[in-house]
């Protein structure tokens, strides 16, 4: 998987911002602006990435949850946007595969 197609499914499938295709494909950010979601890169940005983290604390479902927070490093100094992105690619997948 591309970095590109790894950022586009992290986009979809954990922050629920919808296809490609449609037309408002902007997140909001912490100052309450629209940013398009084309710069979002939490491979990249901490900020970004920590958006996943705060995606997954607020989670309902406590497996989904858990899966995803067995899947960081227990140290927060571990912790860097590329292992966030891991973990939650790795949860997606294990909860497309209870699917």
């Amino acid at each position: 998987m591309t970095e590109q197609q790894i950022i586009e499914t992290l986009a979809m499938k954990v922050m629920g911002w919808g296809t490609k295709s449609e037309q408002s494909y902007f997140w909001l950010d912490s100052d309450g602006q629209l940013r398009p979601k084309s710069n979002w890169n939490p491979l990249q940005n901490i900020a970004d990435a920590w958006m996943i983290v705060n995606r997954f604390k607020n989670e309902p479902d406590a497996y989904i949850r858990m899966t995803f927070e067995s899947h960081i490093p227990p140290l927060i100094c571990a912790i860097d946007p590329e292992v966030i992105c891991k973990a939650a690619k790795i949860t997606i997948e294990v909860i497309e595969s209870r699917a």
